[in-house]
C-alpha cells in the first residue's frame, strides 16, 4: 500500500467515525427531547385531573386558573426541550385535553368517590402510562410489563376509592389511560399532521380511489395512502397489523397501503 492510499484510508475511517458520532449525538438528542416532553405531558395530565378532583369533591366547576397553571408549567418544559423531536406545546395540550375529557366521562359525578378516583387513580394512572412510554425509549422492551403494572395499580386505586365498588368505569379508564400515552408518544414522532380524506381522480394522491386516507408521513416524503384497519390509536407500526403502518393524522390511525 502506498503512502497516498494509506492516507486516503485513514481519512475515510476518520470521516466514517465522525458520521457515526454525529448520528449517535442526533439520536441521543431526539431521545432526550422525547423523554422530556413525555414527562412534562404526564405531569400536565396528572395536575389537570387533580384540578377536576378538587372541583368534584365540593361539587363546583373546575378552577380555570388551576388548569392554566398546570398547562403553563408543562408548556415551559416542552418548549425548553426544543425541536429535536416532534410535538409542539399546543398540540400536546390539545391531546391531553381530549384525554381529560375521556377520563371525566369514565368518572362522572361529584363527591368524595369521584374526587378520589380522579385524583389518585386516574391522574396517577395517566401519568404512569405516559411514563411507561418514556421508559421504553431509554430501556426498549420494558413497555409491556410497565403497562401491566400500571393497570394493576390503577384498578386497585379505583377499587379503593369506591370502597370495593368503583365509581368510575374501570375498563374504560384503563383503555383511555393507555391510549392517552400512545397518542402523546405518536405526536413526538417527526410526522406532519396533514391527514385528510383523499380526493378522487387520476392525479389525486391516492389515484382514483375515494375510500383511501392520506397522510404526508415523514416530512419531505410523498403522501401515504391507505385504509383504516385496527382503529384510531397507535404509537408505532408495531401496534398495527401485518402490512399496516401507523400514521399521525387525527388519531393516530393504523392504515394498510392501498394497492
Amino acid at each position: 500500500m502506498t503512502s497516498v492510499s494509506r492516507n486516503v484510508g485513514v481519512a475515510l475511517v476518520a470521516i466514517a467515525s465522525v458520521v457515526i458520532v454525529e448520528a449517535a449525538r442526533a439520536a441521543d438528542a431526539i431521545q432526550k427531547c422525547e423523554v422530556a416532553k413525555l414527562k412534562a405531558a404526564g405531569r400536565e395530565v396528572r395536575d389537570k385531573m387533580r384540578c377536576h378532583a378538587r372541583a368534584k369533591n365540593v361539587g363546583v366547576p373546575v378552577d380555570a386558573i388551576c388548569l392554566t397553571n398546570a398547562q403553563t408549567k408543562a408548556d415551559a418544559t416542552i418548549n425548553t426541550a426544543g425541536g429535536a423531536c416532534g410535538g409542539i406545546a399546543s398540540d400536546i395540550d390539545a391531546i391531553l385535553d381530549s384525554c381529560v375529557s375521556a377520563f371525566l366521562t369514565d368518572d362522572p359525578g361529584t363527591g368524595a368517590c369521584p374526587a378520589r378516583s380522579a385524583q389518585k387513580a386516574i391522574a396517577d394512572g395517566a401519568k404512569g402510562e405516559i411514563a411507561c412510554q418514556a421508559k421504553e425509549l431509554t430501556r426498549p422492551g420494558t413497555f409491556t410489563n410497565c403497562d401491566i403494572r400500571e393497570d394493576v395499580q390503577t384498578a386497585a386505586r379505583l377499587d379503593g376509592a369506591g370502597g370495593g365498588t368503583p365509581c368510575a368505569n374501570v375498563p374504560s379508564v384503563l383503555i383511555d389511560t393507555l391510549n392517552c400515552g400512545k397518542m402523546i408518544s405518536a405526536a413526538l414522532n417527526n410526522f406532519e399532521p396533514n391527514f385528510h380524506s383523499c380526493f378522487t381522480g387520476l392525479f389525486s394522491p391516492c389515484g382514483s380511489s375515494s375510500s383511501c386516507i392520506c397522510d404526508s408521513g415523514v416530512k419531505g416524503t410523498t403522501p401515504l395512502c391507505g385504509l383504516p384497519t385496527n382503529g384510531p390509536y397507535c404509537g408505532s407500526d408495531a401496534d398495527c397489523g401485518p402490512g399496516a403502518l401507523c400514521v399521525l393524522g387525527f388519531g393516530p390511525f393504523c392504515v394498510t397501503p392501498c394497492p
